[in-house]
């Protein structure tokens, strides 16, 4: 016997239910059909760490310690993301697991069984001694440790100057006929401080339409509005260190003006300077059987949708 769980965030059951009885959901259906469906209480506060940790380990926030998106540490009164908690360790602070009670998953495997939790919220870093198959879904950082921020890039000066947005912009500067910036990675040592490391950034347009990317050693051929294959880039952060990085881009306007949107820099799954997932070979058959996927979720493209960077065909594509 197999047991199948399928989580949809923010799904509202009376919208469900209206679009199952309207016949529009005849995936979903399928399931409903073939077995039982009802509606289940949610936490207190419904929040989406809050939520799928309790269905995750069975407990209330005060069981399992997930209770807002922000927490606040009494010692101090500062306050820190409880999707993304540190702890002090070998070579600085490095992060901690969100919550410590034992799931649903680690219960079956106790029981003889394999379980496989994938894109599961606070699931980050692996728990390494679980015996659970795992990628972790929603709080998964970028490679800055953030959760999910891209970078714009823009001929167009005063978008760069404007304030409040979330996303980095980077201005694109003209040389002849194609267009140059620079795209920052993680922190490197130099003399007297640090700075990020970059890889070098360049846009060919040929027409309004299509244009030849090229970002570190790829070179890319996009049609405006035409999200780029996952690539993997380097960032040498020391003299025989590197770090590698996935990221997708898309070409969003050609003409008067020039601009480029690249997805967060995300955790490579096989090359991470944190532990991912669990274990590591279930990781990598993944990856060699499903081909690249992106690692940050949830998150990774919402920052630029609010700022205006994409448009919601795109966010969706």
């Amino acid at each position: 016997m197999r047991v199948l769980i399928i989580g949809l965030d923010a799904f509202e059951p009376r919208r469900f239910e209206r679009l199952y009885e309207q016949g529009r959901l005849p995936n979903l259906a399928k399931y409903v059909n073939a077995g039982k469906y009802s509606r289940f209480a949610v936490s207190n506060p419904p929040q989406s760490e809050v939520s799928w940790t309790s269905i995750a380990t069975g407990l209330n926030p005060g069981g399992h310690g997930m209770f807002d998106f922000v927490h606040r540490d009494p010692a101090t009164y500062a306050l820190n993301v409880s999707l993304l908690p540190t702890k002090s360790g070998f070579g600085g602070s490095q992060f901690a697991e969100p919550f410590t009670a034992t799931t649903i998953f680690d219960q079956v495997v106790k029981k003889g069984y394999p379980a496989t939790a994938l894109w599961w919220p606070a699931m980050f870093p692996a728990r390494v001694k679980s015996p659970v198959r795992t990628l972790p879904g929603l709080g998964t950082p970028d490679l800055l440790g953030r959760l999910g921020v891209g970078t714009y890039f823009t001929t167009d000066k005063e978008v760069a100057n404007q304030p409040g947005r979330k996303t980095p912009v980077a201005v694109l500067t003209k040389k002849g006929s194609t267009y140059h910036s620079q795209l920052l990675g993680p922190m490197r040592k130099v003399r007297g401080g640090a700075e990020p490391a970059a890889l070098d950034v360049q846009i060919d347009p040929h027409s309004n339409d299509s244009a030849t990317v090229i970002i570190g050693s790829h070179k890319l051929v996009l049609h405006k509005g035409e999200w780029s294959p996952i690539i993997e880039l380097k960032f040498k952060v020391g003299r025989f260190v590197s770090i590698q990085a996935l990221t997708s881009v898309i070409i969003t306007k050609l003409g008067a003006d020039v601009c480029l949107y690249a997805l967060p820099l995300q955790v490579h799954p096989l090359k991470a300077p944190w532990h991912y997932g669990t274990p590591r070979n279930f990781v990598k058959d993944s990856w060699n059987s499903s081909g690249p996927f992106l690692t940050v979720g949830w998150p990774q493209d919402t920052t630029a949708l609010e700022d205006g960077f994409i448009t919601d065909k795109q966010f969706i594509d």
